[in-house]
Parts: structure tokens; C-alpha cells; sequence
């Protein structure tokens, strides 16, 4: 329908109401993509783990899940401070201060060898 006294031009519709949802998927999807395969090789090796130490016994697979969990605590707590430093730089970088993307970098690295220094000591007592 078009009000009087408008001019319109050949070949030119209003959008389908639906466009607008369709692209935000379409643009979801493209970015998701990655993510969702990153998972599945996650799962992928996960699994051919377990057939593996599964076939070394019930306690193994006991040994090998007590050893995830503390690795994956100590993953989080890690990762925690560490993942200020994206958007920290992201939004340094974004009002064009360099020496405020140097300084968001230099801290990241430092927090990481922080947190990191402790990691290993109880990852490598062994039972004599």
C-alpha cells in the first residue's frame, strides 16, 4: 500500500518481516561454528580416553578423573584473573592508547606467571 503523492521506485519492496531474524541467525551460526567443533574434538578425545584407560582397570579410570578435576580447579582459578586482559586491550586498543594496551599486556603476562609458579610444585610429588 502506498500513501498518495509517493513516488515508487521499480523493483523495490519492503523486506520480508522475517529477514531480520534470518540474518542474526545466519550471523550466530558463522560465528558458532568454531566453538561447536571445538567442543566436539573436546568430546571426541575425551571419549577415545576413557576407551583407552578403560581397558587398564576401574582404578585407573578412578586415578584419571581425581586428576582432572584438580587440573581443571586449578585451570579455572587461573583462568579467572587472566581473562580480564582481552577486553581490557581490546577496549585500550579501541580508544587508540597504546601505551594503555601495553600496560593491559604486561599485566596479563605477569598474573600468568604468577598463578602459574605454584601450579607445578603439587603436579610433581611422587610417591616413593
Amino acid at each position: 500500500m502506498t500513501l498518495p503523492r509517493t513516488i515508487v521506485a521499480a523493483g523495490t519492496r519492503a523486506p520480508p518481516s522475517h529477514a531480520p531474524w534470518r540474518t542474526d541467525m545466519v550471523e550466530t551460526v558463522k560465528l558458532a561454528w568454531p566453538i561447536a567443533l571445538t567442543q566436539l574434538g573436546q568430546i571426541a578425545m575425551m571419549t577415545t580416553d576413557l576407551a583407552l584407560i578403560g581397558r587398564l582397570g576401574e582404578h585407573a579410570i578412578a586415578a584419571v578423573g581425581l586428576a582432572h578435576m584438580v587440573l581443571f580447579v586449578g585451570f579455572v582459578l587461573g583462568m579467572g584473573p587472566v581473562s580480564a586482559v582481552a577486553p581490557l586491550t581490546a577496549q585500550a586498543f579501541g580508544a587508540r592508547k597504546p601505551r594503555l594496551v601495553r600496560r593491559s599486556l604486561r599485566v596479563g603476562l605477569w598474573a600468568a606467571v604468577i598463578i602459574g609458579l605454584p601450579v607445578p610444585r603439587p603436579l610433581s610429588v611422587q610417591r616413593s
